[in-house]
């Protein structure tokens, strides 16, 4: 039925109307003025650009690449810290270790002018809630995760 009645019609109606469009953009003076308006129109988005950059940085709120560059600090330091937590425990490894070799061995003597309790309070190892290790002795930590301990 559309085909039928509607469909000429139709066709006559866009016909005109596309010859009307096209000589009307094809017209220098109106691709001119269309040319002016959308310069304005990007000037006017580039200067608001401007002014909310200006608002967010005197608001203190960072920029994605700022937050980005954070989070990739972030994320540096919590390898870091990771790296300085396994090394903490290698430490402790090590410590339990060489006190258990000193005690199974006999050879933990005492010097002159120091009692028992001050040697064993010579290497002291935090708990675990605790996240440091306290040393009286000398420990070097490399970033290529050597660990050399002095005593």
């Amino acid at each position: 039925m559309f085909e039928k009645y509607w469909k000429p019609y139709f066709d006559i109606w866009s016909n005109n109307v596309g010859d009307a469009l096209e000589r009307i953009l094809e017209n220098p003076e109106v691709l001119k003025r269309g040319a002016d308006g959308l310069g304005w129109i990007f000037k006017g988005k580039h200067l608001t650009d401007q002014a909310l950059h200006k608002l967010i940085t005197t608001a203190g709120i960072s920029a994605y690449n700022e937050q980005k560059k954070a989070l990739y600090a972030l994320h540096r330091l919590e390898a870091r810290t990771e790296d300085l937590q396994e090394d903490v425990q290698e430490l402790r490894e090590l410590l339990l270790q060489l006190r258990k070799e000193l005690q199974t061995s006999g050879q933990k003597t005492s010097e002159p002018g120091t009692s028992s309790e001050e040697e064993e309070s010579e290497v002291e190892v935090l708990s675990e809630e605790e996240p440091s290790l306290v040393l009286d002795a000398d420990v070097e930590v490399s970033p290529s995760k050597k660990t050399t301990v002095q005593a």
